[in-house]
């Protein structure tokens, strides 16, 4: 549930303020073992010729 929310947030904000963003991809993914978030965002550049873009990081909690 966490995850689907990130995912959606995510496409909210890329969507509102990023307008050079086209087709967004967001995965996301939870490790509960260590409580991190994965998250991959795959998109294109518009009016740009250059292949599918990606942008992948991980959350880490700042406490345990």
């Amino acid at each position: 549930a966490l995850a689907l929310s990130l995912e959606s947030e995510v496409e909210t904000l890329l969507a509102n303020f990023e307008p050079r963003v086209k087709d967004p991809e967001i995965i996301v993914k939870f490790e509960t073992d260590s409580n991190e978030m994965y998250i991959k965002i795959q998109y294109e550049i518009v009016g740009l010729p250059v292949p599918a873009q990606e942008i992948e990081f991980i959350l880490e909690p700042t406490r345990i």
